[in-house]
């Protein structure tokens, strides 16, 4: 993976494609698959047991038009190869491909409101046609999950895990519970069930490639979102300057 010196952050610039390719090839095995925007960026610097998953991610990837661009200004500099916009690839944009992975794909899907999960359930299915899809509501679901051991996931046996949560829920949640989950992937996609479900309005797919999808998404959920999106980013300012002057000492 690449890092961005300027965060002290790790990435890999993937297409939806090359997601896919990833799963494949790791079913089987007990891996984490995250992702990095401005907002993960801010709890990677401020939130030490976030940061902690994040450092033993098994792919990390580029959430964010500004984080791919951070990343293109550091290869431009070491002149390594350019990055494509289809490089940003959020949870949204490879979901939609998981029947690709295998026929017989098995898919738990962790979080959002009971009929929210319901509904994201359903729309897997129909996007993974020879596989299986179960979900588990991120609130009692996610409980009975706790209080059981995890036993029925475990029986489940998937190979696949969407843990919708939200940050820093669901990576606290990765931390907690670790040695009780099975192997699997295991993806935090925040807000994805939501939107899969469309309980949650999803961006159209060109203004990630414009960089704008933040706006689109602010104008749908200023109430929920403004702190985020106009507020986050100055404290982030403040926050990368102070790790700056740590990584030289002068902290």
């Amino acid at each position: 993976m690449d890092t961005i010196d300027l965060w002290g952050i790790r990435v890999k610039p993937c297409a939806p494609d090359d997601v896919i390719e990833w799963i494949r090839n790791n079913q089987g095995e007990k891996k984490v698959l995250l992702n990095h925007n401005l907002h993960s960026t801010y709890l990677h610097l401020t939130n030490e047991k976030f940061r902690s998953l994040y450092s033993s991610s098994d792919l990390t990837l580029i959430d964010g038009m500004p984080i791919l661009a951070a990343l293109a200004i550091r290869r431009f500099r070491k002149q390594q190869p350019s990055l494509s916009v289809s490089q940003r690839c959020g949870s949204t944009d490879w979901i939609p491909l998981v029947g690709e992975i295998d026929d017989g794909i098995r898919i738990a899907v962790i979080g959002a409101s009971s009929s929210s999960n319901s509904s994201a359930v359903e729309a897997i299915s129909r996007m993974a046609e020879n596989g299986e899809v179960r979900g588990w509501s991120g609130y009692e679901g996610k409980e009975a999950l706790i209080s059981e051991g995890f036993e029925s996931l475990r029986t489940f046996r998937p190979d696949l895990v969407l843990i919708g949560l939200g940050m820093p829920i669901q990576e606290e949640f990765l931390l907690d519970h670790w040695d009780a989950l099975p192997a699997a992937v295991f993806a935090t996609v925040g807000g994805a069930i939501d939107q899969l479900s469309g309980q949650q309005r999803l961006a159209p797919r060109w203004t990630g490639k414009l960089g704008i999808e933040w706006l689109w998404r602010l104008a749908s959920d200023p109430k929920r979102l403004a702190s985020r999106y106009l507020v986050e980013p100055f404290k982030l300012m403040r926050v990368t300057v102070e790790f700056q002057f740590e990584r030289r000492g002068i902290l």
